[in-house]
């Protein structure tokens, strides 16, 4: 009898533990991948804060490699964007489906808002990571 219910009690606790392999997997992923996407976004606006407001063009971004290349009004895309490519800070290559559109508006006395929208389809679906800085007077 005491073997029966130790083996009863074995297989609920071996159930319950690989019941939780996926769940702690999956939220593994997610979490690399918004970690990921952090880092994207931080690491353009680095970037973007080395530039004057009236400098944010599309061609001035476009030949700085800030945004992809054909793109001529905001929002602009950075999807495919060589900042990096010994740490792939693309989007399209750090994350799955992944893609990045900056924003930028022009708020009087030369200040533009720059929102950066980085997505990607994570385990549990489209997934987003919003991020952004001012440059110029209200700075």
């Amino acid at each position: 009898m005491d073997g029966l219910i130790a083996s009863a009690l074995l297989v609920m606790g071996s159930l319950a533990y690989f019941a939780l392999v996926p769940v702690t997997l999956r939220s593994q992923i997610i979490s690399q991948e918004q970690t990921t996407a952090v880092q994207i976004g931080n690491r353009l606006i680095e970037h973007l804060l080395l530039l004057k407001p009236s400098t944010l063009t599309a061609t001035n971004l476009s030949a700085l490699s800030l945004i992809d290349s054909g793109a001529s009004a905001s929002p602009f895309s950075f999807t495919n964007l060589p900042l990096d490519d010994g740490w792939v800070m693309s989007p399209a290559k750090a994350l799955p489906a992944g893609q990045g559109l900056m924003t930028i508006t022009d708020v009087g006395d030369n200040t533009k808002l720059i929102q950066l929208d980085i997505s990607w389809m994570g385990p549990s679906g489209r997934m987003t990571h919003t991020t952004g800085t001012a440059l110029g007077g209200y700075r």
